[in-house]
């Protein structure tokens, strides 16, 4: 955990909010990794002072002495003007951000045991075994499940928020959407009036209906992977700040995983769009990637991990490994194919010779 926390906060000017009991252990495990550019602890309290050490204890229960010569301190009321000035901010509950503050912690979280920052115009991929915790983590933003830490996104912890505060930051697509039993449009634009071509089209569905066509109770008249677009379509037309789509690819075949997701690309160049997955074809793509194992994360770049996680690495090149041969048999069934034509084509033209020839005897015969 505090090789993750260290990757966070490297040669990173770092600013704490609120010096209560969450940013005092905060300021603990800072403290501890180490090699942060500079830490400063903003408070509403402008005579905070810190003594010229204070006692930390560490993670493993060791005590030890700061100087407080290392930490800059700021008066709540000031930081909120040079608030651009810090790479990553970690903030106390209760602790109010000013609106701007959007536009440099979209999302800064540290939840059980994974610590990432994500901005505007980020695609993060999440991946890992089978029962690692990926689905979890996707819901966690949804508060169905408790969590630990903070999962803020601005100035709200997710936690506080009401169920329609949240619905309003958070859009989620889970594995089994739900659709309604009406036509395509309905089911895409609820009740909007924009042109719900624009959705299908970016999911690759423009030429499997007609936008009256009726799906059933719950999509049944679809497949699998045209349940999933559709439902996509929804989620791309009523796009919030941040979308959680868990597995929205599976069902799909890779070419039409790629339109679609260079269709994701730039129809929420304005969101941050966490995309959890087991398959890893598309990751290189990603801004980030947080590869998660026995409830714990990692979060890097997809470069890093292929250089530093040897599970990940064999996972990616084991599915790169399918993806050729899948390749191999499509370029073999098309050259049979072909073989097979050229044949076939050949058997005609040897029928219609004979068959010529056939005609000419005969006309000879007549003649004669």
């Amino acid at each position: 955990m505090l090789s993750r926390l260290h990757e966070l906060i490297k040669a990173k000017n770092i600013l704490i909010l609120g010096f209560g009991r969450e940013g005092r252990s905060t300021l603990n495990r800072i403290l501890e990794v180490g090699d942060a550019a500079s830490i400063t602890i903003a408070d509403g309290n402008e005579a905070l002072t810190l003594p010229a050490a204070m006692e930390i204890t560490t993670l493993s229960g060791e005590k030890k002495s700061v100087s407080s010569e290392e930490i800059k301190l700021l008066a709540g009321a000031h930081y909120m003007d040079s608030l651009e000035n810090y790479d990553v901010v970690f903030k106390s509950p209760g602790v109010v951000l000013p609106k701007a503050a959007d536009e440099y912690t979209c999302l800064i979280t540290s939840q059980t045991e994974v610590f990432f920052e994500a901005y505007r115009e980020q695609i993060i991929g999440i991946t890992g075994p089978v029962a690692c915790g990926k689905s979890t983590l996707g819901r966690s933003f949804l508060c169905e499940y408790p969590y630990e830490g903070h999962l803020t996104y601005g100035d709200r912890e997710l936690s506080s928020c009401t169920e329609q505060e949240r619905s309003r930051l958070i859009g989620y697509l889970g594995h089994d959407p739900e659709l309604l039993g009406d036509s395509i449009r309905n089911n895409v634009l609820l009740g909007d009036d924009s042109d719900v071509w624009t959705w299908l089209r970016a999911v690759c569905f423009d030429e499997e209906g007609r936008e009256d066509t009726v799906v059933g109770n719950s999509g049944v008249r679809l497949s699998g992977g045209q349940a999933a677009r559709l439902a996509l379509a929804r989620m791309l037309c009523h796009g919030k700040p941040v979308m959680i789509l868990d597995d929205p690819f599976s069902a799909l075949d890779r070419s039409t995983e790629k339109q679609v997701f260079e269709h994701l690309k730039e129809l929420s160049k304005d969101r941050i769009v966490f995309l959890i997955s087991h398959r890893l074809y598309l990751f290189p793509e990603f801004d980030q990637v947080i590869w998660m194992e026995h409830g714990t994360g990692t979060c890097s770049t997809h470069e890093k991990l292929m250089a530093e996680n040897k599970q990940y690495a064999e996972l990616y090149h084991a599915q790169a490994a399918e993806k050729e041969s899948a390749n191999d048999a499509e370029e073999m069934q098309k050259k049979e194919c072909g073989a097979e034509n050229k044949a076939s084509g050949e058997i005609r033209k040897n029928r219609r010779s004979s068959s010529d020839g056939n005609e000419n005897s005969r006309e000879r015969r007549k003649k004669q």
